[in-house]
């Protein structure tokens, strides 16, 4: 059984924006809410040349499964 997840406002409307497919870049504005998600492991930090660390944030399966269960409408687009 999956543990329970309190996450903030910014985090769910992060995880909603993400979820319905729009790109939310990585900024210090977004980057705490990022890092909550990540922490929560429904999110997974990576790095890149360019942007530096955590500069990119993946779904993990068992976010995208359970952002899919929570918004299936927004869902159904293809994972960005």
């Amino acid at each position: 059984m999956p543990h329970a997840v309190s996450l903030t406002e910014p985090a769910v409307s992060l995880l909603r924006c993400r979820t319905s497919g729009e790109r939310v870049p990585v900024t210090d504005i977004t980057r705490p809410a990022y890092r909550e998600l990540a922490e929560a492991g429904l999110m997974v930090a990576g790095h890149s040349f360019t942007g530096g660390r955590e500069s990119v944030f993946k779904f993990t399966q068992a976010g995208w499964d359970l952002a899919s269960a929570t918004w299936p409408e927004e869902s159904a687009l293809p994972r960005p």
